[in-house]
């Protein structure tokens, strides 16, 4: 028992690190890395840097574009529209991260469990077999 919660304590996610990961770095993925995500966290890695070279590149144009009109074809308009609905996506997406994150550590706390509890079991009995073939005169 003392083995298991030892391996336990050692290896399981606590729901505070994957919320404060998900509330501070969660546009970069750091929650999802947390919680052995990689793949997803690799996507949103990418996205967040996507957004944040967007972000800045889409400003530009919105204030120049604005202020200047020094290209009248390219309708600033456009760029804001498009530049607000990117925000609004990712602003759900986050809120709806926030949201599942607690069942997903809870989820990986049961599966890690089970492991341990898989690993610990057959050791303990092949351990006292084997004692018992000792044991016997």
């Amino acid at each position: 028992m003392i083995a298991f919660q030892y391996e336990y304590e050692k290896r399981a996610k606590s729901k505070m690190h994957a919320v404060i990961y998900w509330l501070f770095l969660g546009p970069f993925g750091a929650h999802r890395f947390y919680l052995g995500e990689k793949a997803a966290g690799i996507f949103l890695l990418f996205a967040g840097l996507c957004f944040y070279i967007v972000l800045p590149i889409s400003l530009f144009i919105f204030a120049v574009n604005t202020f200047d009109r020094l290209d009248p074809a390219l309708d600033s308009s456009v760029v804001l529209i498009l530049f607000l609905l990117f925000i609004f996506i990712g602003l759900i997406w986050w809120v709806v991260e926030g949201f599942l994150i607690s069942g997903k550590v809870e989820r990986l706390n049961e599966k890690l469990e089970l492991d341990i509890m898989r690993q610990i079991v057959p050791s303990k009995v092949n351990s006292n077999s084997s004692n018992a073939y000792q044991q016997r005169p």
